[in-house]
């Protein structure tokens, strides 16, 4: 038993023993965790103390880095912008450029038109004055109408110019040059050929139309007749031709002068061309020719003092007076 007792007391010893050993350990490992406890909340601490500072030095680059973000978006809206109105400038250029290149293209149409017109009016006239020089080649033959015209010798001392209007040797002349002669004068008609006739008066018209109508005696003389023109045609300005017998000189038989029309005259209801052929006395009762060889007039007067002042009788009036008294 006492035996036992020790063997029970031994076996106490050893589970107080445990225990204190198991105790000992609980108050080192609560003293470990107690320690251990402090020390990581001061590494708590540290480590928050640090990832405040991360977090504001974070914070820092981050508000750096938005300025600087900010501040190339400032940048980019401002190249933008300055793009923006370079472009705005540059399409209001060009639609100031488009504006007035269509302006200057309209007046270059314009001018052109312009010039188109001008050319074809120039070419018009161009081409009537060819078509006038290619008459006058083919129209106007000087010796052959000088044979449509004659010299008028009254007595001795009167002398005039007539115009062969038929072939049978009828002459239109002015009335006033047979008013001068006297009733026992012969009339004498003398060809370009130099062949000669007497004549007699057919008809006269009033002083007004100041026109006398002439045949040379005999029958058969098939002489060289002039073609009349249409007046209408004429205008002011064309070219004219009168032949005659100026001052009734030898010398001056069958002259041809040139001249222009100068206009048209009314005067006591008959119409006058007026022309600034050189014209004479003598040249009365002659022909006034255009550029086809066609008469368009027969000379009756002209101002003695005044240079380039003459007139004629317009060829319509004289072709009514002729066929009225023919027949």
């Amino acid at each position: 038993m006492k035996q036992t007792i020790m063997e029970t007391k031994r076996g106490d010893t050893k589970i107080w023993a445990a225990i204190v050993l198991l105790a000992l350990f609980n108050v080192f490992t609560l003293g470990y965790l107690i320690y251990s406890t402090n020390v990581t909340d001061e590494a708590m601490h540290s480590i928050g103390v640090n990832i405040s500072s991360l977090n504001v030095s974070f914070l820092s680059y981050r508000s750096l880095q938005d300025s600087r973000l900010v501040g190339i978006e400032n940048s980019i809206q401002n190249v933008s912008d300055s793009c923006d109105m370079g472009l705005a400038g540059l399409d209001n250029d060009l639609r100031t450029g488009i504006d007035n290149m269509d302006t200057q293209m309209l007046d270059l149409s314009a001018r052109i038109d312009s010039l188109e017109t001008e050319s074809e009016e120039k070419y018009e006239s161009l081409t009537g004055k060819i078509t006038g020089l290619e008459d006058l080649a083919k129209g106007v033959d000087i010796e052959l109408l000088k044979e449509s015209v004659v010299i008028i010798q009254l007595c001795d001392d009167i002398a005039a110019s007539g115009t062969i209007v038929d072939p049978e040797g009828y002459i239109v002349t002015n009335k006033h040059v047979i008013d001068e002669m006297d009733n026992d004068c012969v009339i004498r008609i003398e060809l370009y050929n130099g062949r000669k006739f007497r004549a007699s008066i057919v008809a006269q018209s009033s002083v007004r139309r100041d026109l006398a109508l002439l045949r040379l005696q005999g029958e058969g003389h098939n002489l060289s007749a002039v073609r009349f023109g249409n007046v209408e045609d004429i205008k002011t300005g064309d070219k004219v031709y009168a032949i005659g017998n100026p001052f009734g000189e030898d010398l001056t038989k069958f002259t041809v002068t040139e001249g222009i029309i100068s206009g048209f005259r009314v005067d006591n209801g008959i119409e006058y061309i007026q022309t600034d052929a050189a014209l004479n006395p003598g040249n009365s009762g002659g022909p006034l020719i255009n550029n086809k060889g066609e008469v368009v007039g027969i000379v009756n007067m002209g101002y003695l003092y005044a240079e380039g002042l003459s007139f004629a009788i317009r060829s319509d009036v004289v072709e009514e007076f002729i066929y009225k008294e023919m027949v």
